[in-house]
């Protein structure tokens, strides 16, 4: 009989300012089109991208939650970040701001979970500096500078991606879904590690109980026995 391999199930929670292409990623990335004209996110949008594992039989689900990037939602809901696996904070390549506030929502993310969870930095719409030499761009569009950047700031991984035209697109979804099996995997280990502790010291107990008892005993016979004689 067969054993049924049962879907990975991730939720994974995307912020940033307004009009940094949240929702062009995830539209992107879920459906495989672009609207150059998206609509600004009002609240929360969810998505599902399903993804099959192969050699595994395995599925994973990822629920993306496209968090409005509006000053008032940054004081995001627990409701929202409850059982969050990852996420994805994403700027603006062509907005200095939006760099400086993804401090502000991994800060957010971070007051609301009891854990720690992959957090990646995420520069949009690189397209649009294409062609440019370094000296025309600015300090924060550099790479090397958007690198030290999310390392000092102990980000999980930084990456510079362009919605549109699918650069270095793939590999934002395939690094964190790696870092969150790491991170699985690393948890299970340790329950695992506790239990065995758990019930070692449990037998531990009980076997010094039990040696603890016995003399007593032996204690109690010698000294009926010299009593009767």
């Amino acid at each position: 009989m067969n054993s049924v391999v049962q879907d990975k199930n991730y939720k994974i929670i995307v912020v940033g300012d307004a009009k940094v292409g949240k929702t062009s990623i995830l539209e992107q990335y879920c459906y495989n089109k672009f609207d150059i004209n998206e609509r600004v996110t009002i609240g929360t949008d969810v998505r599902t991208k399903r993804i099959q594992e192969q050699n595994r039989g395995s599925t994973i689900v990822l629920s993306f939650w496209d968090i409005a990037g509006q000053e008032r939602y940054q004081s995001i809901s627990k409701i929202f970040i409850k059982d969050t696996s990852g996420c994805l904070v994403v700027t603006d390549i062509t907005d200095r701001k939006s760099l400086e506030n993804s401090l502000k929502w991994k800060e957010v993310i971070e007051e609301n979970l009891n854990e720690n969870v992959p957090i990646i930095l995420v520069q949009n719409k690189i397209d649009l500096i294409n062609g440019k030499d370094s000296h025309q761009l600015e300090d924060f569009q550099k790479e090397e500078n958007f690198k030290q950047f999310y390392q000092e700031n102990n980000f999980t991984q930084g990456f510079r991606i362009s919605a549109q035209y699918k650069t270095n697109f793939n590999t934002v979804f395939d690094e964190l879904i790696k870092f969150i099996k790491m991170r699985q995997n690393k948890n299970n280990v340790l329950s695992s590690t506790m239990t065995q502790s758990y019930q070692e010291s449990m037998i531990s107990q009980n076997s010094t109980y039990q040696i603890s008892r016995n003399p007593k005993r032996k204690n109690q016979n010698k000294g009926k026995e010299s009593k009767c004689c």
